[in-house]
């Protein structure tokens, strides 16, 4: 018998202590008791009784709408997603075509630069081929000058004529120092074509 007012004592403790609870103190409780003041406005036995299952369909519905809401965001998510993704691959294929430019023009530059040495190259050759033919090769009127022309092969001793002797002479000496800088095949040719030079004109001189 002594277990019955043991229960009854432990439920006087806790009605007393709800009476005790300032509801006004007690922010969620507020907040329950207006929700539920929303759909709870007949205080009948029969709504009682349904107390349960409308708490129940209330529940799911706010499950339901913050389902919808979380959708929503979720599919605001998902296009932010989508769109950074397509900005990335929008970046990663303007750095490509930018890589690609620079190899082309990196190739541009080295071709440009191959082409400029190629021309200095040439023109190098050029004034050294020219420097030689002054030096080494007699001119058109030089020639005319030593040998005469074809309607006129008859000579007129004149001081071009010396001129052209003296630097016939000059070339087979500039020919000796050809040959001791390993240019042997060329300074024979041209001393061979100076010495040529001068045998005409020794036939067709005198």
């Amino acid at each position: 018998m002594r277990e019955l007012p043991e229960k009854e004592n432990v439920l006087s403790k806790r009605l007393n202590k709800l009476l005790e609870t300032r509801v006004e103190n007690d922010h969620d409780t507020l907040e329950a008791l207006k929700e539920l003041s929303t759909f709870y406005c007949d205080n009948s036995l029969q709504a009682r009784r349904n107390l349960r299952s409308q708490i129940e369909k209330r529940s799911l519905q706010i499950n339901e709408n913050f389902l919808s809401e979380f959708r929503e965001v979720k599919e605001s998510f998902d296009s932010i997603y989508n769109d950074i993704a397509d900005m990335s691959k929008s970046l990663e294929d303007m750095t490509l075509r930018l890589q690609n430019a620079k190899r082309q023009t990196k190739h541009l530059l080295e071709q440009t630069s191959s082409y400029e040495n190629e021309i200095a190259k040439n023109e190098m050759q050029q004034k050294v081929a020219t420097a030689f033919m002054n030096k080494f090769i007699l001119t058109h009127e030089e020639l005319v000058a030593l040998h005469g022309n074809k309607q006129k092969r008859d000579l007129v001793i004149t001081p071009e004529i010396f001129v052209v002797l003296d630097k016939v002479q000059r070339i087979h000496n500039d020919c000796k120092t050809l040959m001791q800088s390993g240019y042997q095949t060329l300074a024979l040719d041209v001393m061979e074509q100076m010495t040529l030079h001068q045998v005409l004109y020794e036939v067709y001189g005198h």
